[in-house]
């Protein structure tokens, strides 16, 4: 997902997996691409922060619930504030970048990826 949304739920997935590798390179990328270090830093407290919109809540909430997916799926709730203030194609959109950032994710953990040490 581009633009400043996509560069937020990464950081979400990346947290969640405690993903080091993860962390690094999407803060630079997010960085990179215009995104305020301010907003960067208050991803992991996404809830209190006053620095997000509310399609952005709605996609935080989804990452959250898509990363921690439990035995009863998505919750009802998170869903249907999805599908109030996202469109069908872009709320399909968010399952499908939220899924590939977790498989990366998985894939960063698994191999004990270790961010540069020098960029």
């Amino acid at each position: 997902m581009p633009g400043p949304t996509g560069g937020i739920l990464t950081l979400v997935s990346d947290q969640q997996f405690a993903c080091a590798f993860c962390v690094d390179l999407h803060s630079r990328d997010a960085l990179a691409a215009g995104e305020s270090s301010r907003r960067l830093f208050s991803v992991a407290a996404w809830h209190e922060s006053p620095f997000f919109t509310e399609r952005e809540r709605a996609a935080l909430a989804l990452t959250d619930a898509v990363t921690r997916l439990g035995p009863d799926g998505v919750p009802d709730d998170v869903w249907n504030t999805v599908t109030k203030v996202w469109t069908e194609q872009e709320a399909a959109n968010l399952i499908v970048a939220i899924a590939t950032i977790n498989v990366w994710n998985r894939f960063a953990v698994t191999t004990r990826t270790p961010p540069p040490t020098t960029v």
